[in-house]
């Protein structure tokens, strides 16, 4: 099971702990396996769709009025920083791989928010 793509290869990456990649990797094999255990599908689309769920769309500051449009890029690197925060909770005992995999299912059941039509017309106009 080797899944050669830039998004996974991040993701491993997330894992990385003391620069050992063959167990970051086995870890995300393992995650992987858990996910398609849970939902019965491919667990490449349960990945890819739950980083998508939780990667924003918009970059709200405080000091900037304006709402500015992410590229992909820069949402999924915002959905990883999520991530990798859920790991290092201290309140939670369990298996990171589990937290994780509940994490990822969560965001893959929740869907994206769409903006409305007028949201786009604006910005277009602008």
């Amino acid at each position: 099971m080797i899944y050669n793509t830039n998004i996974f290869n991040k993701f491993i990456k997330t894992f990385l702990r003391d620069g050992k990649y063959t167990k970051s990797s086995k870890i995300f094999y393992e995650l992987l396996f858990r996910l398609y255990k849970f939902k019965r599908k491919d667990p490449n689309f349960i990945v890819l769709t739950a980083l998508f769920n939780i990667s924003p769309l918009t970059k709200v500051s405080s000091k900037e009025r304006s709402n500015l449009l992410l590229n992909a890029d820069q949402s999924l690197c915002i959905a990883f920083r999520y991530l990798s925060r859920m790991k290092r909770q201290p309140n939670k005992k369990s298996n990171y791989n589990m937290v994780i995999s509940e994490e990822l299912i969560k965001a893959y059941g929740k869907g994206k928010q769409t903006l409305p039509n007028s949201y786009w017309e604006d910005i277009i106009k602008s």
